[in-house]
């Protein structure tokens, strides 16, 4: 057999093992079971015990852990016809968060959408507007987790010349969750204020 085909061979062996070593490595790094079973992550219990004072619990339905703590608020803000109404989402007591997926719906009779700011918690942020839907998603780049507390997003919307003098809300949609690094769901206690237009 030729020489060079060995060694090419060799090589090409080789070159799999690694890829196959390094695949396995960064499905066990997100907690992927590649074989299957109900085994309970490393992760999970490890973040349970240094969690401190967090409250968790695991969804018995899906078995994932929900870290029950933190406060999620916006304020209660007063506004004209014609102002340019900014609603900041702040987090306070983070027990540790990767990312957040805020959706509100708002009044389009009311109000009309005029852009975003992001925080200063994460370094990632995009919003998608359709059909009276804000679709907020924050998040680190990196793979950790922030215990910072401040703003999340600041949302800016205008009041209508014609709006309705009354008291409105965004409402805060089922579809929005916080996560950690650890895939667990953090459910912190929310808080959304009204806008009054006067």
């Amino acid at each position: 057999m030729n020489k060079k085909l060995v060694i090419g061979i060799i090589a090409g062996v080789v070159a799999l093992i690694i890829i196959a070593v390094s695949a396995v490595a960064i499905l066990k790094h997100f907690d992927v079971n590649i074989l299957g079973g109900d085994k309970e992550s490393s992760s999970d219990v490890s973040s349970s015990q240094d969690a401190g004072d967090n409250t968790s619990s695991a969804n018995s339905e899906s078995g994932t852990t929900v870290v029950e703590k933190g406060n999620i608020k916006t304020p209660d803000i007063k506004a004209s016809a014609d102002d340019i109404v900014k609603i900041p989402v702040k987090l306070d007591k983070n027990p540790g968060v990767w990312g957040c997926q805020f959706n509100f719906d708002y009044d389009t009779d009311v109000f009309e959408y005029v852009d975003y700011e992001n925080g200063n918690i994460f370094d990632e942020c995009d919003v998608n507007v359709r059909d009276g839907v804000i679709r907020s998603i924050t998040n680190l780049s990196g793979l950790e987790n922030t215990n910072k507390n401040g703003t999340v997003i600041t949302i800016n919307l205008k009041v209508k010349s014609d709006a309705k003098k009354g008291t409105y809300k965004l409402k805060l949609r089922d579809d929005s969750q916080v996560v950690n690094i650890e895939e667990q769901i953090v459910s912190p206690k929310i808080e959304i204020g009204s806008i009054t237009v006067k």
